[in-house]
């Protein structure tokens, strides 16, 4: 007969061959890691006037890609022109006239045609009528309207405020910003993960803000644990230029690993 310390070692090697088999088949198969921690990261650019004036014309519309040095925007501005003396000169006309009334006077007066009362009022007329001419004179400030254009400070999607032409801008207000065409996900995971994760890994990653589409991604960096969680970024793969994605968009990323 079969002792029963046999039997009891056969079915202790059956078992741990069967809890083998199970741990193998598990870490043979597809774990999936998910974390809601997680945003878009892209950099991001503010663009400003420097002067104060009136958007004329808006060239871009919103969320539109956009080049380094494109011509976003035109804005007025006012300016003036500072006051300054300029001297009237007489004109050689007015020279020739004043000259002879200035004869017309003495010859009248010669002839007894005028007292010497009258001739006294003309002399101080045309001597007032020659200063006039003569005088410094002020030249008031005169408004002159100049264009200046804005520039897109690089590469990237255009994301403008509530502006619309005609609306008045103040020097160094951010009326638009650029976010850079190059993006990519900064997500947290749980620290149980940190021996899960690797560089190369591929992602699924969601937008909440379009839930109906789904991004592929591939990890690119693993950072130290922080009081989030394990932080790794990821970068998108293929085209997205024609996609709304922003700075600070919220995602969920889906790790999968064998």
């Amino acid at each position: 007969m079969v002792s029963k310390k046999i039997i009891y070692l056969v079915l202790l090697v059956l078992l741990l061959g069967i809890f083998g088999i199970i741990v193998s088949f598990n870490h043979s198969r597809p774990v999936a890691i998910e974390t809601l921690n997680a945003h878009v990261i892209a950099d991001t650019e503010d663009v400003t006037v420097g002067d104060l004036g009136k958007i004329s014309n808006i060239l871009i519309s919103q969320y539109q890609d956009v080049k380094k040095g494109q011509v976003i925007a035109e804005v007025v501005v006012p300016s003036f022109t500072p006051k300054r003396q300029v001297k009237s000169k007489l004109q050689s006309t007015d020279k020739k006239q004043i000259e002879k009334d200035y004869e017309d006077a003495a010859l009248m007066y010669k002839d007894g045609v005028i007292s010497q009362d009258e001739y006294d009022r003309s002399i101080e007329n045309i001597e007032a009528k020659q200063a006039t001419g003569d005088k410094e004179k002020n030249v008031a400030e005169m408004k002159v309207n100049r264009v200046i254009k804005v520039y897109a400070p690089m590469d990237g999607k255009i994301v403008w405020g509530n502006l619309k032409v005609g609306d008045t801008v103040s020097k160094d207000v951010v009326i638009a910003k650029v976010n850079s065409s190059y993006k990519e996900v900064l997500a947290h995971f749980s620290t149980a993960y940190s021996d899960n994760i690797s560089l190369g890994d591929k992602a699924h990653i969601k937008l909440i803000k379009y839930p109906e589409k789904q991004f592929g991604g591939v990890v690119n960096s693993i950072g130290q644990p922080d009081k989030k969680g394990l932080p790794i970024t990821i970068i998108f793969e293929g085209e997205t230029s024609d996609i709304d994605i922003m700075n600070g968009d919220s995602a969920i990323v889906k790790l999968e690993k064998k």
